[in-house]
């Protein structure tokens, strides 16, 4: 006998008259309570400092670059790379630099240091729930990264990453039906986009791609592009690529940023009055003579 299905779809006319209750901004109109993120960036672009950043802005109310958090949330992050000195001396860094307080509970951070070896694997239901369990209490959740807190989940398997990301995205679902925020951080691979399956992308509400600019000037810290590859719901001026900056000195750590297109006018100016030639300009930016021409002749 053919079970009985239940059917479960509603009309248009019922879709549209439904009301929602608009979600908070927890950090910006890219990440608001329940939104999926996903950020990525090559090494030795401070994909660490990033997280740990957005997750202090968040616990404290605060501001990070050009977004302000909408409230204080809960947060927990799980490092799978670093341990609890190295983790302790950075967000030491960035209480030390911070104008607003964070309450000593406002943020929590597990490390593969609480687990022995290595992170549980976020790939396997079992362990979902050890992440489901200790971020209970938090409103956003930052996984620092993929590659560290999840794996295949029996090597003589062929359990392929197609299999292990579908897992994964069943738990990222769940967390966003719970209401909670999930951030995860990721690696790029060689050609400069994100590392593995595409398909991570699908559910994603955000994708942030952190690259490394053309002309990079040396300093005690980092400089990137960042670009909004996937916004949902949010448009204009608020995608618009940013130029970030972190640096370091004895008086301490700072932040900076300006909009991508300022940047490449004040380098392109720049060199264009120390003399440097078009075609050079060109080539130094990854530019054509084109725009070279049409950012002088502003």
């Amino acid at each position: 006998m053919t079970p009985k299905v239940t059917l479960k779809g509603i009309s248009v006319g019922q879709l549209v008259q439904m009301e929602f209750t608009k979600k908070t901004e927890i950090l910006g109109p890219w990440l608001k309570e329940g939104n999926l993120v996903l950020i990525y960036a090559n090494r030795g672009l401070g994909k660490t400092f990033f997280a740990l950043q957005i997750a202090q802005a968040v616990a404290t109310e605060g501001t990070f670059l050009k977004w302000k958090a909408g409230k204080s949330s809960s947060v927990c992050l799980f490092d799978g790379e670093m341990g609890l000195e190295s983790l302790s001396m950075r967000v030491g860094s960035i209480i030390d630099n911070s104008e607003v307080e964070m309450g000593r509970d406002a943020m929590k951070i597990v490390t593969f240091e609480h687990f022995g070896l290595k992170m549980p694997n976020l790939s396997d239901p079992e362990d979902q729930e050890i992440y489901t369990a200790e971020s209970a209490g938090s409103d956003l959740i930052i996984i620092d990264n993929l590659l560290t807190c999840s794996r295949p989940m029996d090597s003589r398997l062929h359990d392929n990453e197609t299999a292990q990301w579908g897992r994964i995205q069943e738990w990222l679902i769940k967390m966003r039906q719970a209401g909670k925020s999930v951030v995860l951080i990721h690696h790029a691979g060689k050609s400069g986009s994100q590392l593995g399956t595409s398909q991570r992308e699908n559910i994603m509400d955000t994708v942030i791609a952190l690259k490394k600019p053309a002309r990079n000037v040396m300093i005690d810290g980092f400089q990137a592009e960042l670009y909004f590859e996937k916004h949902r719901n949010f448009y204009g001026k608020d995608t618009e690529p940013l130029f970030i900056e972190y640096e370091t000195s004895e008086w301490g750590s700072t932040w900076k940023w300006s909009t991508l297109r300022a940047q490449v006018y004040c380098e392109v100016m720049k060199l264009h009055e120390e003399g440097v030639k078009v075609k050079d300009i060109a080539l130094m930016l990854n530019l054509s003579s084109f725009e070279i021409q049409s950012v002088i002749q502003l």
